[in-house]
């Protein structure tokens, strides 16, 4: 199967070094010229941290784009382009001391996914074990 052609890219708009958002205009295998619109960010860990009982520790926040508080696992973004399991990993913990106040004696990456074909950021989701008290701020 033939792939699109770019025909072009640009970045319409910036926040930060995190997030940008580029528009492209491709052509499809069938020859017709489309827009597209995607995301370019930086990688996310999620965490899985049982307690020993069969609980999982989440936390409740304020949402704007809900405009409600939500339940969900600590996650957050990882602070490298390319990162290694280790800044993964660290990643991790430094979420679950900051938003459940706990930090995983062992931890491990059980997956990595693209979440969307609108984003280029991948997120590894991070199993937490041995819990232990410990709160950054």
């Amino acid at each position: 199967m033939k792939p699109f052609e770019i025909i072009s890219e640009a970045e319409e708009y910036r926040d930060r070094d995190r997030f940008a958002v580029i528009r492209a205009t491709l052509r499809t295998p069938g020859g017709d010229e489309v827009g597209w619109t995607y995301t370019r960010q930086g990688d996310g860990v999620v965490v899985l941290a049982p307690d020993g009982e069969g609980n999982i520790w989440v936390k409740r926040e304020w949402r704007l784009n809900k405009k409600d508080f939500l339940w969900e696992l600590p996650s957050g973004y990882v602070d490298m382009e390319e990162p290694t399991d280790e800044v993964v990993l660290e990643a991790a913990n430094r979420e679950l001391q900051e938003e459940v106040g706990m930090k995983g004696s062992s931890l491990r990456v059980l997956r990595t996914y693209y979440s969307s074909n609108h984003s280029t950021n991948r997120w590894h989701v991070v199993l937490a074990t041995d819990l232990i008290p410990s709160k950054l701020p």
